[in-house]
């Protein structure tokens, strides 16, 4: 077995770490203050404790530009 794969040398590209942009100061919101623009979560909980609405007042939200759970701007 051979070491990792040098930059541009393989199938798939090789960015060190300290090569990568800086995200800005100022941070891009998909619902301000509640989900960034980029994020990946899970929506997790006690059986019934009403993830299934939240998932859709977030969805809903981000579609129709109104405000997340009546507070969160999109």
């Amino acid at each position: 077995m051979t070491g990792p794969a040098p930059a541009g040398n393989g199938p798939l590209p090789v960015i060190r770490a300290a090569d990568l942009d800086q995200e800005p100061p100022e941070r891009r919101w998909l619902l301000r203050e509640l989900w960034g623009h980029a994020a990946v979560g899970v929506i997790g909980g006690a059986p019934k404790c009403c993830k299934s609405w939240l998932g859709l007042d977030l969805a809903l939200s981000v579609a129709s530009a109104t405000p997340c759970l009546g507070r969160f701007g999109v």
